[in-house]
């Protein structure tokens, strides 16, 4: 079951701060040190990882039991550039797939940024995808 532990979006002006989650929180400027730890998860989970899953506006990279979706929103930043989403999630969590799409949909409003329901249902595609890989397989031979 998958669980949400950072996210990061690019600020769409040139002059606010980034938007940067650890575990459900909105950290403030002032918490840099946090604010790095969750940029370094992400950067870590996208340059180590394999991308596992692509579809237009979503890509999936996994590292271990960790992925990160970079998801676009529908708002373009001051340069008129798509400013993607990035969410690190723990696919072996306590969330459903379900509840990581809703979390991802709380969290785009609240930053004030739209995704496409065309896009999150790509998300819920990926994520379920991989899941099942990473799912251990049961004993093939139990009356052995």
């Amino acid at each position: 079951m998958p669980k949400v532990l950072a996210v990061f979006a690019q600020a769409l002006d040139n002059h606010s701060d980034d938007h940067v989650f650890m575990e459900g929180r909105h950290l403030p400027s002032r918490a840099a040190a946090e604010r790095q730890q969750a940029s370094d998860l992400i950067s870590t989970v996208t340059s180590e990882g394999d991308k596992v899953f692509a579809s237009d506006g979503v890509e999936l990279f996994c590292s271990g039991p960790l992925c990160v979706v970079e998801i676009v929103s529908e708002q373009l930043d001051a340069a008129g550039r798509l400013a993607p989403i990035s969410v690190c999630i723990d696919l072996t969590g306590g969330d459903q797939v379900a509840d990581v799409v809703r979390q991802l949909t709380e969290i785009s409003h609240s930053i004030e940024r739209t995704i496409s329901p065309v896009y999150l249902d790509a998300v819920s595609q990926g994520l379920t995808e991989e899941q099942k890989k990473k799912r251990p397989m049961g004993c093939l031979f139990p009356f052995l």
